[in-house]
């Protein structure tokens, strides 16, 4: 009886150890005392008290070494429950830090596509400075060929010129003809005079030898009919003479009234030339000038918002790498912690094994033990069902993360078909650009003489233009490079788990 009091108070120490609730404990110290009372009763009774009163003391030493190695075993589990709720945070703020990462590094693939798309507009300036190139050249060759044409009408002015001169020139020998004919003219006149003032006999022997043998009378008829023939001679050919210098002097005049009314029509053809296409030309000018002003105001803005873009970008780049050091150097903490924690509870379990062997004597504790096996097993079924429920609600989220990636997705691609749309719309317009500088190289195909300067001002902005190009494309470069050596350093460091999500 003695031993049978002693096992149930060993049994009620035990279940007040082991049981949760304080309505428990009080209920199994009630019944230790009851049971108390009954063996000190008893006890009194009892011949063989010595040796019960031994074997009791050793069991209560056994109980009470369960005791403190329960004791024990709870601190253990309190503390690994401690720790389990640590490693949870710790995966929590890693979660969290992966899911920033995620989003860095989806903001890094927009810039680069961004970049793309600047480097493409870029390329476009290039190819249209190209173009413009190419129309110069046409203007050039038809610059080229106007002067052609003006050194040809300068050749025609130069031998209209001389023609003019060569025709005055006949024109004055015309007219010291004419007055050489008059001279004469009058010379006859007076020397017919003369000879009508001082009478035929005074020129008898020069005019007519042959009037010796004749008569007086017939002399004088003879003499009066040489002399008429002859006046009437004279007459005639200074008649004649007179009519060829006034043909002459019409064809002169006529000449030279058509030689001056071509000078004259040629002198302000060239200059209504000259005067249209300075203005054609410097409409031209000014109008490039506009247009590269402009592009090159606008390539320069480009390039100043996409470098500051680049700075923020790199600031945020640098913080992410501080962020995910700190976080590498916390899971590697929580890695040792954990580490740590599971060789103390190896220890603890080899202690709680060899401790279970010594008390595998007691059939009601190990019911107890078993009893309290069946509990745990049903917290670990409610652990697994938590487990469980807070996968499905990882699982839903990244549903819903996929979701959000798809949509955004759609969302880009109709970006991307807007974007497609307005390229279309710029080709066309660009088409109707090249339309109109087509139209105006026909219409402008005379050109001016200060197209040598402009070509070489032009020429040198088109150097510096390349220089400036070249020298933002190598930047640019030098800044992806940067950032591709940037981007496989953080998928070196970046976990697997992150990738997986990634991929």
């Amino acid at each position: 009886l003695a031993f049978l009091n002693d096992s149930k108070q060993q049994i009620c120490v035990l279940g007040c150890n082991l049981c949760d609730s304080e309505e428990k404990r009080s209920l199994f110290h009630n019944q230790n005392n009851e049971w108390a009372c009954n063996h000190e009763n008893q006890s009194a009774n009892h011949p063989r008290q010595q040796d019960q009163n031994s074997k009791s003391d050793r069991l209560n030493k056994q109980i009470n070494e369960l005791t403190e190695r329960e004791s024990y075993k709870i601190k253990w589990v309190e503390k690994r429950n401690e720790y389990e709720s640590e490693i949870k945070e710790l995966r929590r703020a890693k979660e969290k830090a992966t899911q920033k990462n995620i989003k860095y590094e989806e903001q890094i693939t927009e810039l680069k596509n961004k970049l793309s798309s600047k480097q493409e507009q870029i390329h476009n300036l290039l190819i249209e400075l190209e173009q413009s190139n190419q129309r110069l050249n046409v203007i050039e060759t038809q610059f080229n060929a106007y002067k052609l044409q003006t050194s040809q009408n300068e050749e025609n002015y130069k031998t209209l010129s001389r023609e003019f001169v060569i025709m005055k020139q006949c024109k004055e020998q015309a007219e010291l003809n004419a007055k050489n004919c008059e001279n004469n003219r009058l010379l006859y006149e007076r020397r017919m005079k003369e000879l009508d003032d001082k009478g035929f006999p005074i020129c008898l022997d020069m005019i007519c030898p042959y009037t010796i043998h004749c008569s007086v009378s017939e002399f004088q008829h003879s003499f009066i009919r040489c002399y008429e023939q002859s006046k009437q001679r004279y007459y005639d050919d200074i008649k004649g003479l007179m009519n060829q210098l006034d043909m002459e002097r019409s064809r002169a005049d006529e000449l030279l009234q058509k030689i001056e009314h071509n000078r004259r029509q040629n002198e302000e053809q060239l200059k209504t030339i000259e005067q249209t296409q300075q203005k054609k030309l410097d409409a031209l000018l000014e109008d490039g000038q506009k247009e590269l002003r402009k592009q090159l105001a606008e390539a320069n803005e480009q390039i100043k918002e996409q470098q500051i873009i680049i700075f923020n970008q790199e600031l945020k780049i640098s913080t992410m790498d501080s962020d995910k050091n700190e976080l590498i150097k916390i899971n590697q903490k929580s890695t040792e912690e954990q580490s740590d924690l599971r060789e103390q509870i190896k220890l603890i379990e080899n202690l709680l094994t060899i401790k279970d062997q010594d008390i595998s004597m007691m059939q009601f504790e190990c019911r107890l033990y078993a009893d309290k096996l069946k509990q745990t097993e049903l917290e670990k079924n409610h652990f697994i069902e938590k487990e469980r429920f807070i996968k499905q609600r990882y699982q839903n989220k990244a549903k819903r993360a996929w979701e959000q990636c798809q949509t955004t997705r759609t969302r880009l691609s109709r970006r991307l078909v807007h974007l497609r749309y307005n390229r279309d719309l710029l080709s066309k317009h660009l088409k109707k650009q090249y339309e109109q500088m087509n139209r105006l190289n026909n219409l402008f195909w005379e050109t001016g003489w200060a197209y040598v300067q402009s070509q070489n001002s032009l020429q040198n902005i088109n150097r510096q233009e390349k220089e400036y190009v070249d020298k933002e494309m190598q930047t640019i470069l030098i800044n992806n490079k940067i950032k591709q050596v940037r981007y496989v350093k953080l998928v070196k460091y970046m976990s697997p788990i992150t990738i997986v999500k990634n991929q």
